[in-house]
């Protein structure tokens, strides 16, 4: 088990059953993103390490393939 597994590990014990947490490592290559995804962070800078804690997050709970897009103000979605 990872550093980054025992991490997460603890952090599901502190919190609902219902509630995903999703840690990446910011120094790793970044993880596959979604075609929608791709195009939205084309100017981002190189690290999509948010964005891979975000699906671990969402799958977590359920919600499996699913991008997080950026809307004009840059938030995210």
């Amino acid at each position: 088990m990872t550093e980054l597994d025992l991490i997460r590990a603890e952090l599901r014990g502190l919190v609902d059953p219902d509630v995903g947490s999703g840690v990446t490592d910011p120094k790793a290559p970044e993880g596959a993103l979604f075609p929608k995804e791709a195009s939205a962070v084309d100017r981002a800078v190189p690290n999509k390490a948010g964005r891979a804690a975000a699906h671990q997050t969402m799958a977590e709970i359920g919600h499996h393939e699913s991008s997080v897009l950026m809307v004009p103000d840059r938030s995210l979605i």
